[in-house]
Formats: structure tokens, C-alpha cells, sequence
């Protein structure tokens, strides 16, 4: 079900998905209220870029696979319980996310318009989106397994997060930093992703540091990014390219390692003013 529309009720139903994307996706709407449902491996998904399509919500006494989902708005200072199946955070600060187990599910944990909050200790397997960041700033996400996800952590105009000691396998996109600048990438693994394991679109003065990439189809892929800095990471086989610069000028790349890729470092369509310093990887340019 997607809404579309603002003042909507559902309550006492119960969502058994046909499709991967089903469940009930709030999209650019206020006023949502949904209240005493079961989700059977699905969930709630939110879209919109006011914080009034996040934060206007009433989500109550909502099952996801059996365990409370959770809807917070406009709150701070809150430790989620380790029942929760599903978390969405609106408008909220400092909360503590940890040692939750996140399975079958659409979406894992959302971050609407939140920040300060701290991300810790989480295993989640997502089919969508194991965890999301819109608009939510000055987060810290450390010491989490996100596994089988399209987007294993998705950044969305999200700036000066941290991203610390994470293992991700077996996703499409592992990380994907769009519109995203200032965030901070630190001693992750990132392995046996479909398509790219690190993707930064239009991101610029993020740095990616002391990183695991490995077997993924693509490693790291900058397009429109510009001023990042990649230091100190290794890039073990991968498919296609260790790094991939596409219309991106003024980064950083030193002290890297990488093999087993066709192509080390790829400088495509306009990256001008790059700085490759002190890496064992072999340069193309087209």
C-alpha cells in the first residue's frame, strides 16, 4: 500500500507481501495514522523531503514478523528496546539504537530529520534498506552486520555522520552517500557487493579511511563527488575497478592498497585535480 494522501487511517490489518516493496509506504504525505497492524515480513517505509511527511505521524501498537515496530517524533534521550523489529525516528536526538536484531524485513532502521543518535551493536537483514539516513546529521553508526540488503547503509542529504567498525556482505550497494558531505567512513568492511561497494553521488569533503573492499563487483565509485578524501584502504579483487572517479576533481587518494581488479584507479569524465599519492594500485585514464 503507498499513500499519497494526507489523514489516513489503518488499523487491525494484516500485510503479507506479494512483492518486495510491499508493506506501507507513507509518501509525501501528514497526518498518517496506523495503529494495531501485523507485518509479515514487510513494514512501514516513510518518503518525503519536508519534515512534516515524517513527523505529523500517529504509528502505534504495530507488529513486524511477530516484534514491536517502533514510531518515534519530536522526542530525545531514549534507549530503544532490543524487541524492536522495525525503527523509525522523526525529528528525534541522542537516542541509543543497540543490540537490536533486524530481520525479513523492507527497512531496517530509518533516521528522518535526527541526529546526534548512536547506531550500535546491530545485526539487520533488509531486502531495501538495512539503514537509512535522510536529512540527519552528527550520527554514529559503529560496530553493526548488515547483510542481503539492496542498500546496505543509505545516506540522503546527511551530513558530518560517522561510520565506524561495520561489516556489510552480500549487498547491492553497500554504502551509497548521496548529497551527503562531511561524513566520515572509518575501519568498515564492505565485501561481495552486486554492484558497487562504496558509492558517493554528488558528495563532497567525506573521507574513507583504513577500509576493507573487497569482491565486490565495483569497489569504490565517485561521481560528482569532489574534495573526498580515500586513505589507507584495501581493495582486494574487485570485479571491475578498485576506484572509479567519474566527474570528480579535488580528491585525496593516498596510502592505498589494491589487487585483483581489471582496472586500480579509473579517472573518467573530467576528474581534474586529483591528488594519487603512495598507492600500490595501477592507474587508467580515459
Amino acid at each position: 500500500m503507498i499513500i499519497k494522501n494526507n489523514i489516513t487511517f489503518i488499523s487491525n490489518e494484516q500485510y503479507i507481501p506479494m512483492r518486495i516493496q510491499d508493506g506501507v509506504v507513507i509518501s509525501n504525505s501528514n497526518g498518517i495514522v496506523i495503529i494495531n497492524n501485523n507485518f509479515s515480513s514487510c513494514g512501514i517505509t516513510i518518503e518525503g523531503g519536508s519534515i512534516k511527511h515524517w513527523n505529523t505521524h500517529v504509528i502505534e501498537s504495530n507488529m513486524v514478523n511477530g516484534k514491536p515496530m517502533r514510531y518515534y517524533r519530536n522526542t530525545s534521550n531514549i534507549r530503544v528496546p532490543n524487541d524492536t523489529s522495525q525503527l523509525i525516528l522523526a525529528n528525534c536526538t541522542y537516542f541509543k539504537i543497540k543490540n537490536l536484531n533486524i530481520t525479513n524485513i523492507n527497512t531496517g532502521i530509518q533516521l528522518g530529520f535526527s541526529s546526534d543518535n548512536t547506531i550500535d551493536n546491530n545485526n539487520i537483514r533488509s531486502r531495501e534498506i538495512g539503514i537509512l539516513l535522510f536529512k540527519s546529521s552528527n550520527n554514529y553508526l559503529a560496530r553493526s552486520i548488515i547483510w542481503n540488503s539492496k542498500h546496505a547503509i543509505q545516506l540522503l542529504s546527511s551530513h558530518s555522520n560517522t561510520i565506524k567498525r561495520t561489516n556489510i556482505t552480500n549487498a547491492t550497494y553497500s554504502i551509497t552517500l548521496s548529497s551527503s558531505s562531511y561524513n566520515h567512513i572509518v575501519n568498515c568492511r564492505v565485501s561481495q557487493s552486486n554492484h558497487t561497494g562504496l558509492l558517493l553521488e554528488g558528495s563532497n569533503g567525506n573521507m574513507i579511511i583504513d577500509s576493507e573492499i573487497i569482491e565486490n563487483n565495483e569497489g569504490l565509485r565517485l561521481y560528482k563527488s569532489h574534495i573526498n578524501e580515500i586513505n589507507g584502504n584495501t581493495l582486494l579483487n574487485n570485479q571491475i575497478n578498485g576506484i572509479y572517479l567519474d566527474d570528480s576533481s579535488s580528491n585525496k587518494i593516498i596510502n592505498n592498497t589494491e589487487s585483483g581488479s581489471e582496472e586500480g584507479i579509473y579517472l573518467s569524465g573530467g576528474s581534474n585535480n586529483n591528488i594519487i599519492l603512495n598507492n600500490t594500485i595501477p592507474v587508467s585514464y580515459t
